[in-house]
């Protein structure tokens, strides 16, 4: 009974366990989130005049979100305008000083054949210096009123709120009316790219790569297979759980692919991108 006995091999179980950490796993859990989530308030405090968009609506980068009320700014940029744009007392000061200075020049030949005094002239002379004077002063006068306008427009475009990113409106949180401080007006979430976070056991540092591609299987209620980028990896391990993360980007132009569905990504796929 015994020489019938079939002996089998022994595998040792260290490197059993070796084996199989060598092999990549299929996938790993991974969550679909907005690239991120901005909370959208006013530079300055005020009463809220205009909301012009709501819940779900897409933004463009630049687009007007919020106005403030803004009736003494805006009477400030029209002063700080019409100041800036009065010419009226530069060309009268050139005209002065065209005049002197044709006067001065008259005197000064008359002056040769001692038909005026040295009073006369020097009196004509020192016109024309300040008719000079006048003009720059004129000049510089304009320069700040350019300045004043400037801070004005600074001043009303601090009371329109812009959109700073391509995104969808997350939540709404005044109405028209109420008065806000420094407090979030809207929330505004980044949907292209999406980024999707995975987190990977210890084992797997090093066999992925920032700029590779792979595919990533979207739970329900889309179930679809997407291909998504690295763009991130820790390059600390969490000593605790012996895990790091990855960090992938999902394009998503078309914003179909909504944010905060779970996933799964399969690091076998993945290819180097060109």
């Amino acid at each position: 009974m015994n020489a019938n006995r079939i002996l089998l091999p022994v595998i040792p179980f260290s490197i059993s366990i070796l084996m199989n950490a060598s092999v990549f796993a299929e996938s790993y859990d991974c969550l679909i989130e907005p690239y991120q989530i901005i909370n959208i308030s006013s530079p300055v405090e005020g009463l809220l005049e205009h909301i012009r968009v709501d819940t779900s609506d897409i933004v463009k980068r630049g687009d007007v979100l919020v106005e403030l009320e803004s009736s003494v700014e805006r009477a400030t940029v029209d002063a700080a305008q019409a100041r800036a744009s009065a010419t009226g007392e530069l060309r009268a000061k050139e005209t002065e000083y065209v005049y002197n200075k044709r006067q001065a020049k008259r005197l000064g030949e008359l002056y040769k054949k001692q038909a005026v005094s040295s009073h006369e002239k020097d009196e004509a002379d020192t016109n024309v210096q300040l008719a000079r004077l006048g003009i720059k002063q004129t000049k510089e006068s304009l320069q700040l009123a350019e300045l004043e306008l400037k801070r004005a427009e600074a001043e009303l475009n601090q009371r329109i709120v812009h959109s700073p990113v391509n995104g969808v409106v997350m939540d709404r949180q005044h109405a028209e009316g109420e008065f806000v401080r420094e407090e979030p007006i809207l929330r505004i979430a980044q949907l292209d790219p999406l980024r999707i976070e995975a987190i990977l056991p210890a084992s797997e540092f090093g066999s992925v790569s920032v700029g590779e591609s792979v595919k990533v299987q979207a739970d329900s209620p889309v179930s679809r297979t997407l291909v998504a980028k690295i763009t991130r990896i820790d390059r600390v391990i969490d000593a605790a759980s012996g895990t790091f993360a990855v960090r992938l980007e999902l394009p998503n132009s078309d914003y179909k692919m909504p944010g905060g569905i779970k996933c799964k990504v399969d690091f076998t796929t993945s290819t180097a991108s060109k």
